[in-house]
């Protein structure tokens, strides 16, 4: 009799094994596996989500480089323009002033002939009355100036 008790011992503990087995699958385990699942499947969407976040920080920094390096080209054209638009205004601003100093001398020289010519006529008229005078006092007759004057101004332009 020991030896079917030892065998019915043995199947109770078998049965009650396999009992608990499908329990603790049941209640245990599958809750268990269903949680790592889950937890499996949420951290492979989080590892995607970081290599998409990833590849779209490569992405903006790629494009922050090419918006910087499109940057510092127009900043040096900005530059080099502003650079030729000053050459130009000094050029310019030479030229006129160089323009003005040349109407100046044509002014001046046009003012100096205009006075030459005036002083020229000054003293033609001068030295007209004068040789009237001389004339007339050398004459002692009464000549009127006007004639003395035509006659004085055709010697003069005959000279």
């Amino acid at each position: 009799m020991t030896s079917l008790h030892i065998d019915f011992t043995l199947i109770l503990e078998m049965l009650n094994f396999v009992v608990l087995f499908l329990l603790l699958r049941w209640k245990l385990f599958g809750p268990l596996m269903e949680l790592i699942e889950n937890r499996k499947k949420k951290i492979e969407v989080e590892i995607k989500q970081a290599e998409e976040s990833r590849k779209n920080a490569e992405i903006l920094e790629k494009n922050y480089k090419e918006r910087i390096a499109k940057i510092h080209e127009e900043r040096l054209k900005i530059i080099t323009q502003a650079k030729e638009e000053g050459e130009t205004i000094k050029e310019e601003a030479k030229r006129e002033a160089l323009e003005e100093i040349e109407m100046m001398k044509l002014q001046t020289a046009r003012d100096i002939e205009l006075d030459k010519r005036k002083a020229f006529l000054s003293l033609k008229e001068e030295i007209s009355n004068t040789a009237v005078e001389i004339a007339s006092k050398i004459l002692q007759k009464e000549i009127d100036i006007k004639t003395h004057k035509i006659l004085i101004e055709t010697f003069l332009e005959k000279l």
